[in-house]
């Protein structure tokens, strides 16, 4: 008999995108949560950091008003951008009875914490669930498993397309998927292929090789580092994290000052930051 597919997380992870301040030893600069829950939570920062470093959190939970000051370890790093960190928080440092509070102030992490089984089993088919009106921020694990459900799969079929073992964080992205109703177990409640073509044929980095980047900033008058520093706003505004792409914006502006683009575009996200 094939063994259920378990939960890699063993504590609930709600979508919440949070200001965050992240502190390693003397070094502090922010960034912004993908995710978060009493265990850990989910990070997208402008500076890679190796797994195993040790940081502090305090990240700013506006659905509770207030600012949970939380340690943690880091586990694993995405280093494209936008980087992401995955972050484990120690046990018994961070107490967790914000949680509660969370939950109870959103019916979004209500809906979360409801719909993320604690195993699925192998002989169950799995569909695309219904496609976001704009290209949101799925990691590059997400996407893959996208694609690879297409039409609907059983998820042993699912599975063992990977190899002999699922690895944690393809397992988490599964798990994460399922869990905001992009794969669902209902054909009811599942879309067509086509719904999803806008996301499934976006590349498998939010911006440019870097030999055509050097090309679209020199046809742009500015400089490769403010092309990298714009593109990377950019990718942020797409994915409606707008204090990360003024922060991006700003820098690039140091490197070209004159740039009427980079400039109009700082101007036009101001006031939502």
């Amino acid at each position: 008999m094939l063994e259920d597919i378990l939960n890699p997380r063993r504590a609930p992870r709600v979508p919440l995108r949070c200001a965050v301040e992240i502190r390693h030893r003397l070094t502090v600069w922010n960034g912004e949560t993908e995710d978060l829950g009493p265990g850990g939570c989910q990070i997208v920062t402008p500076r890679v950091i190796d797994p195993g470093t040790v940081v502090r959190l305090a990240i700013r939970c506006e659905p509770i008003s207030r600012t949970i000051l939380a340690a943690g370890q880091v586990v694993w790093t995405r280093a494209n951008p936008p980087v992401r960190l995955g972050i484990a928080f120690a046990p018994g440092v961070t107490p967790a009875e914000w949680f509660t509070a969370l939950v109870r102030s959103s019916p979004a992490a209500v809906r979360a914490v409801r719909t993320a089984p604690e195993r699925i089993v192998r002989s169950a088919r799995i569909y695309l669930g219904k496609a976001p009106a704009v290209v949101v921020d799925f990691t590059l694990e997400e996407l893959d498993l996208l694609r690879r459900v297409g039409s609907g799969v059983t998820v042993d079929a699912l599975v063992r397309s990977f190899g002999a073992e699922l690895h944690d964080r393809i397992r988490g992205a599964l798990f994460a998927l399922i869990a905001r109703r992009c794969l669902v177990f209902d054909p009811a409640s599942s879309s067509e292929l086509a719904g999803w073509r806008h996301v499934l044929a976006g590349r498998e980095s939010d911006l440019p090789a870097p030999a055509a980047r050097t090309g679209r900033a020199l046809a742009a008058g500015r400089t490769p580092e403010a092309q990298r520093l714009y593109d990377e706003a950019l990718a942020h505004i797409g994915s409606g994290r707008l204090a990360l792409a003024m922060d991006r914006l700003r820098s690039a502006l140091v490197h070209s000052p004159d740039d009427a683009a980079i400039a109009s575009t700082a101007k036009r996200i101001a006031r939502w930051t």
